[in-house]
């Protein structure tokens, strides 16, 4: 594979040259500014959308990096649930997979 624009330019993702394709990744990560965990899933993957739309690329698949807040197994979960089902709203509208990803406290 060939870098194409990467660290040397850095642009809203990169871009790398794979066979005949071009394949664009980017990643975001931002803390919650808002007390709604399914609308900030929702801002967050749209966010992410975003650069693809920069790049001019058509979005395929995501993978999720979340950080939820300290406190009991239920509302750990809790807020999990939401943050992931307003992302996967923003994501299937987009026609964008979710493949996977990690989850933290903090």
């Amino acid at each position: 594979c060939i870098v194409e624009v990467g660290l040397d330019a850095p642009d809203d993702g990169a871009v790398v040259a794979y066979d005949d394709k071009r394949l664009v990744h980017t990643v975001d990560f931002f803390r919650s500014f808002i007390g709604d965990a399914y609308v900030f899933g929702q801002v967050a993957a749209n966010h992410a959308l975003s650069d693809c739309d920069a790049m001019g690329a058509k979005p395929a698949s995501a993978l999720a990096l979340c950080v939820v807040p300290y406190g009991g197994e239920r509302q750990t979960e809790d807020s999990l649930r939401q943050m992931m089902a307003g992302a996967r709203k923003a994501l299937d509208e987009a026609g964008c997979a979710l493949v996977g990803g990690h989850t933290c406290e903090g």
